[in-house]
């Protein structure tokens, strides 16, 4: 069993360099954006609330990737309902999902 969404490994050689590379850069820019988020709203504060601030903002990082993990990729490629947004419980903690199967083999012949 495996990912029904996803293609299996053969069909990932279409995969479009300047698609991954905008991905890449709009991934780093959010990335980015989380640190400086802090650090602007440590400019409002005290200088001893500064420190907790900028963890309070990677906090936030720590659990949008769980919570991501716990149902988000079940909410993007899940069952659907109506076609709109996918079942939070198709890939719990993304059970049944394999690496092999939602990355691509870049580079294979």
């Amino acid at each position: 069993g495996g990912h029904p969404h996803m293609a299996n490994a053969t069909s990932f050689n279409n995969i479009d360099g300047a698609d991954t590379a905008f991905m890449i850069l709009a991934t780093t820019f959010v990335f980015i954006q989380t640190p400086a988020m802090g650090i602007a709203q440590a400019g409002l504060l005290r200088k001893k609330n500064v420190l907790s601030m900028i963890t309070q903002t990677m906090m936030g990082v720590c659990v949008g990737s769980l919570l991501f993990a716990a149902v988000g990729f079940s909410l993007l490629w899940g069952d659907t309902y109506g076609g709109v947004i996918g079942s939070p419980w198709s890939y719990p903690f993304l059970a049944g999902v394999s690496l092999n199967e939602s990355t691509p083999k870049l580079g294979a012949d």
